[in-house]
């Protein structure tokens, strides 16, 4: 019954791609990857500090926020990256096949992982450390700045597919 749980919430395949996440911030940050798991225990409280130590009241400085790399956030995905509902929610995601896919809010990359073998891929990600991220883990997937000012005039010409998930809430 125990092996029947873990395959029905595909608990190894989360198990270990946390253990990928982690090692990849590890190589990212330079931190250890004890260092990186000791901060993701603490899930967003990471961010609840950073958030009330920087206080941001403007859009341009929650979009600053983010893009600091002292803000917590990349152990807060990878946490969030790994939960059984978020695989719940992303679990359409290789159901498609020859789409020109848009993933708005990429984070640490999971939805361009799930879409790249079977599709063209952009990726969006503010400035600042999770776009550095993304950039680091696949060259040449994220959109550039000029590309967002007319992702209005394009995106139904251009992209079949477009993703954002856990994304709105910080609009």
């Amino acid at each position: 019954e125990y092996q029947e749980y873990l395959t029905q919430t595909q608990a190894r395949e989360r198990g270990a791609y946390y253990h990928e996440l982690v090692t990849l911030v590890s190589e990212f940050t330079g931190e250890t990857p004890q260092a990186v798991m000791a901060k993701v225990l603490l899930g967003n409280e990471n961010v609840k500090q950073a958030w009330a130590k920087s206080n941001p009241q403007t859009p341009d400085e929650v979009r600053a926020f983010y893009g600091q790399g002292d803000n917590g956030y990349l152990y807060d995905l990878i946490s969030w990256n790994w939960n059984e509902l978020y695989w719940k929610i992303i679990a359409g995601l290789d159901k498609y096949f020859n789409e020109t896919a848009l993933v708005i809010g990429a984070g640490l990359g999971t939805e361009v992982t799930w879409l790249k073998y079977n599709n063209e891929v952009l990726a969006f990600e503010l400035n600042g450390v999770l776009r550095d991220f993304i950039d680091w883990r696949f060259p040449g997937v994220a959109m550039k700045s000029s590309h967002v000012e007319s992702i209005n005039s394009f995106y139904r010409e251009y992209f079949s597919l477009i993703v954002c998930i856990d994304t709105l809430e910080h609009i």
